[in-house]
């Protein structure tokens, strides 16, 4: 029988957090990008249309404006939603019950996954036929 101890690191799964936030959120990251790419579109037909005298160069600025509005609407939802995620996690981290560490026991029949406080997940398995393999 071989016992792991795991303890818990509450530094690296806060980088791990920020890491895979951006993966988790890609929805609302990409009206970010997609109103970006829009405007700049848009900004550049309209100086396009002014280099040629076109008075329709004006409707396109009036996007592009409406375009950085809608960046900026995005871009301070997105960081708002970040921040109090970030929050929750340290709130969550700082509490004194909480305990995350786990231990690994494999055995020749199975291999147990034990949480402090929490929870045990058995996987049983027949090692040794894996070896013969």
């Amino acid at each position: 029988m071989i016992t792991l101890e795991l303890p818990f690191n509450q530094e690296l799964y806060l980088q791990q957090t920020k890491i895979t936030f951006r993966y988790v959120y890609e929805k609302d990251f990409l009206k970010i990008r997609r109103s970006v790419i829009f405007t700049t579109v848009f900004i550049l037909i309209g100086i396009i249309l002014l280099f040629f005298g076109n008075e329709l160069s004006t409707l396109f600025f009036a996007i592009a404006v409406y375009g950085l509005i809608m960046i900026h609407v995005h871009q301070e939802s997105y960081q708002r939603l970040k921040d109090g995620h970030l929050r929750e996690i340290r709130k969550l981290l700082s509490s004194p019950e909480l305990n995350l560490s786990a231990s690994l026991i494999l055995t020749e029949k199975a291999l147990r996954v034990h949480y402090e406080n929490h929870c045990s997940f058995t996987y049983c398995s027949d090692f040794e036929e894996l070896k013969r393999k």
